[in-house]
């Protein structure tokens, strides 16, 4: 069985499951942190594969992308500090903000 965590993103109560990223819990529950890790035509975050397509409208656009450093737009302000969420652990009782205008200059 898998081990459940809840973090704070933003004001509102999440959880998901142990060993997700920042982001993937954020995406599970509906909420957008920008990001263009998992686009099949860019290269996705450190140890991350992405999709193997997406859609542009009816135009499906296929991808072989390779790993690299990440490009920082998903950068997220936790437990007061700047990290990026395609990389960072989900940790119980983490408190993430990504509607911040400090943070949303940053990106």
């Amino acid at each position: 069985m898998t081990e459940t965590i809840t973090v704070i993103i933003d004001g509102k109560e999440v959880t998901g499951e142990k060993g997700k990223t920042v982001l993937e819990i954020a995406l599970d529950n509906g909420l957008y942190i920008p990001n263009i890790c998992y686009h099949p035509s860019v290269s996705p975050a450190p140890g991350k594969k992405g999709i193997a397509k997406v859609f542009r409208g009816e135009i499906e656009i296929d991808g072989k992308a390779e790993e690299y450093d990440g490009c920082g737009l998903c950068i997220v302000k936790i437990n007061g500090k700047l990290k990026k969420a395609c990389i960072t652990p989900a940790e119980d009782g983490m408190e993430i903000e990504n509607d911040n205008l400090n943070v949303l200059n940053l990106k």
